[in-house]
């Protein structure tokens, strides 16, 4: 009776540790949870992240999940595109594109990211690219009408028509056999921009393309009509000549084909139309020895 009673006491005092133990490692239910709304010592506020500028070297940053540039860039923007200025004016195309792809991606609230963008375009530019970087003028153009360089934007556009034209010598005879649908747009468009943006600095040099494409377009009308009268073909030659004068009247061309033009007449027995090609003359040119010729053909 002893033992057993020894026993009983040892299994009642077992059960007695064991309660302690689990009461000490129960979480206490009455603790007060964490507050959710503290960050904890790793994460960060967005109250701490910048506000968005619309400078070069201030606003957010987009670099990546953690905020810091990609391997190979700079931490800021003017940096970068700086880099790509270089890498440009060393003709090193590719570097220079991925420098302004990377400011215009990472950057995009920011000025430098517009900027990014016409630099894409000039990089394009200088490769020969024409049609892209005619898209990429074009639209900056659409997206930024009153940035300080859309004027520049639109100029460039319209310089891709003429730089993607056949050159000079190319137009020599048989001249009526090329393309000059680029020059045409050239034109079209240098006059547009001319009229558009008349304070632009880069007006001057606009009114020159302007000059010279006329020229050339000019110059293959005359050759065409030469073409044609040589064949006897005088009404294709007089519409040719009429072409020169009413659309490229600033080419240097015109007293030559109004003169030209009241030769045909004469052989078509247009008397009128002769005289008058003379009368258009005097009323418009500069050249006081071309008047001075078509009065007396007038007088005679």
């Amino acid at each position: 009776m002893m033992r057993s009673g020894l026993i009983t006491s040892l299994v009642v005092l077992g059960l007695a540790g064991c309660s302690t133990s689990s009461s000490q490692t129960k979480p206490d239910s009455t603790a007060a949870p964490q507050d959710a709304s503290q960050p904890t010592p790793s994460s960060k506020s967005h109250e701490d992240q910048p506000l968005a500028g619309d400078h070069l070297g201030n606003g957010p940053t987009l670099h990546g999940f953690e905020g810091r540039p990609q391997a190979g860039f700079a931490p800021d923007a003017a940096s970068n595109l700086k880099h790509g200025d270089e890498a440009l004016a060393d003709n090193n195309y590719d570097e220079a594109a991925r420098y302004f792809e990377y400011v215009r991606t990472h950057y995009p609230f920011q000025d430098a990211s517009k900027l990014a963008e016409l630099r894409l375009a000039d990089t394009d530019f200088a490769k020969g690219e024409w049609d892209s970087a005619r898209d990429r003028y074009s639209n900056f153009v659409k997206a930024h009408p009153s940035n300080a360089q859309a004027d520049y934007a639109q100029f460039q556009a319209a310089l891709t028509f003429y730089k993607d034209a056949p050159s000079g010598f190319f137009l020599l005879p048989p001249s009526y056999e090329k393309d000059l649908s680029s020059v045409q747009s050239a034109l079209t468009a240098m006059r547009s921009f001319a009229k558009e943006w008349p304070d632009s600095k880069h007006v001057p040099e606009a009114q020159e393309v302007i000059k010279a494409c006329a020229k050339l377009l000019a110059e293959h009308e005359m050759y065409v009509s030469d073409f044609y009268a040589k064949r006897d073909h005088l009404v294709g030659a007089a519409q040719r000549l009429e072409t020169l004068v009413k659309d490229y009247g600033d080419s240097g061309l015109t007293d030559d084909a109004l003169f030209k033009l009241h030769d045909l007449y004469g052989k078509l027995k247009e008397p009128a139309k002769a005289k008058d090609a003379l009368q258009r003359l005097i009323a418009r040119t500069k050249d006081a020895g071309a008047a001075s010729r078509a009065k007396k053909l007038l007088g005679s």
